[in-house]
C-alpha cells in the first residue's frame, strides 16, 4: 500500500508540472547478475565501460520502488595525493596486517577499489548513477551519487549506500533520491 501511494504522488507530480524538488528516502534491496552484452553502455555514454566478463550486470531493486536496470564497471583517473601517482581503476590494494588473496592478475590482493556506472528504471522515469565501491572478503559496499534522471526524476540528485553486495543474491540499500527543481 505504502509503495502504490508512493508512487501515485511521484506520477502525479510529473503530470501536474509541480516545479517544487521533492525527496524521498529510499531503502530496500539490490541483486546484481552477470550481463554478457554489458546493455549500461546503451544507456549511458562519455565513460569507458570496461566490457569484460564479470564487470557488467542486471540490476533488480525491490522496497520502497521497485526497479530494474544495468550497471557497468568502468575505467577512470585516481590520483594519489600525497605522492601525485595516478592510476587507473579498478585498483587492487594490498594492505598489510590482512591476509591476502591472489587475484585473476596473479596479484596479492586484500581488497579492490572499482567505479561504475549504473542505470535504474523505476515508475515515471529513470536515475543514472556514479558509483564507487570496496571488495574484500567476499562482498561489496558501495556509494552511487545520483547524477541525473529523466521522466519524473528530471534533475534528480542524491546519494545511495550498497551494503554487502554479492553477485547473484540480494543486499541491502538505503539512500535519498531528489528531484525536480
Amino acid at each position: 500500500m505504502k509503495q502504490s501511494i508512493m508512487c501515485l504522488a511521484l506520477l502525479s507530480a510529473g503530470m501536474t508540472g509541480v516545479q517544487a524538488q521533492t525527496c524521498i528516502p529510499l531503502a530496500g534491496w539490490v541483486k546484481l547478475t552477470p550481463d554478457l552484452t554489458c546493455q549500461v553502455s546503451q544507456h549511458v555514454s562519455g565513460v569507458a565501460f570496461l566490457g569484460a566478463p564479470g564487470t557488467c550486470f542486471s540490476v533488480a531493486v525491490t522496497g520502497l520502488l521497485k526497479g530494474a536496470g544495468h550497471a557497468g564497471m568502468t575505467l577512470e583517473t585516481m590520483i594519489g595525493p600525497i605522492t601525485g601517482s595516478v592510476a587507473q581503476s579498478p585498483t587492487v590494494l594490498n594492505e598489510g596486517g590482512l591476509a591476502a588473496s591472489t587475484d585473476e592478475f596473479n596479484l596479492p590482493e586484500t581488497r579492490r577499489v572499482f567505479t561504475a556506472r549504473s542505470v535504474i528504471a523505476f515508475p515515471g522515469g529513470r536515475i543514472f548513477t556514479a558509483d564507487v565501491g570496496v571488495i574484500g572478503a567476499g562482498a561489496a559496499t558501495e556509494q552511487l551519487i545520483v547524477t541525473g534522471g529523466d521522466g519524473v526524476y528530471q534533475n534528480a540528485k542524491g546519494t545511495i549506500y550498497s551494503f554487502n553486495n554479492v553477485l547473484g543474491q540480494w543486499g541491502p540499500f538505503q539512500g535519498k533520491l531528489c528531484f525536480g527543481n
